[in-house]
């Protein structure tokens, strides 16, 4: 039952679009068929070629660039190396930078403080989250201290 409501809009709204573009396109029909109908038949010729000329010329140069162009271009996209993050060194062993920061932690500290003072309920997820992240900021001040 949904479907058919779904697709009677769709088709509605559809049929809206469809025909304010046709009135777009007949009131531009329009105005140009009033401002070129004093045009002699000649000089509209001459129009229509000057027209494809410029316009044809364009694409053919488009067309040269893209598949002989000079090699002097500018990339739009260029490749960089992707700067992953180091574990280990080279020797071998494990390069240990804090992943949070005392601040950070004192900042999830206080959050945690600020919802339980209003009593509010914390998201089942947002709680797990909560909880790993003090245990991984305990797991890495833990090994600091060995």
């Amino acid at each position: 039952m949904k479907k058919e409501k779904t697709h009677a809009w769709a088709e509605f709204a559809g049929a809206k679009i469809n025909s304010a573009g046709l009135r777009i396109k007949g009131k531009v029909a329009g105005y140009l068929n009033k401002r070129f109908e004093t045009v002699k038949p000649r000089k509209m010729k001459w129009l229509l070629l000057v027209f494809c000329i410029c316009w044809g010329s364009l694409s053919v140069y488009f067309i040269w660039s893209a598949l002989y162009g000079n090699g002097n271009k500018i990339n739009v996209y260029k490749a960089e190396k992707i700067h992953s993050l180091k574990f280990f060194d080279k020797t071998g062993e494990p390069i240990l930078e804090p992943l949070m920061d005392d601040s950070t932690y004192q900042k999830i500290q206080s959050y945690k403080k600020f919802m339980d003072s209003t009593g509010q309920t914390i998201r089942p997820s947002l709680l797990d989250s909560i909880q790993y992240l003090e245990e991984l900021f305990k797991k890495e001040h833990a090994y600091d201290t060995k």
